[in-house]
């Protein structure tokens, strides 16, 4: 979620995160939307990268994950 919550981290670290071995397939799948996402956009805020994430059809598994780290 940090991913999410900061993506200009994700940019500064491109590399290092296009290189995680996930084994969720739907993580992976999330990992590479959000890597597309600053690779096209490498200054996209927070809600700017979840509306373009909803947008793409994740907002059920992104919504997952919020709750699973409030809880």
């Amino acid at each position: 979620m940090t991913a999410l919550n900061h993506p200009g981290l994700v940019a500064e670290r491109a590399d290092e995160f296009a290189h995680l071995d996930l084994v969720s397939r739907e993580i992976d799948g999330l990992r590479r939307l959000v890597l597309e996402a600053v690779t096209e956009d490498p200054g996209i805020g927070p809600d700017a990268l979840r509306r373009q994430l909803d947008a793409a059809g994740q907002s059920e598994l992104v919504g997952r994950l919020d709750a699973q780290i409030a809880a």
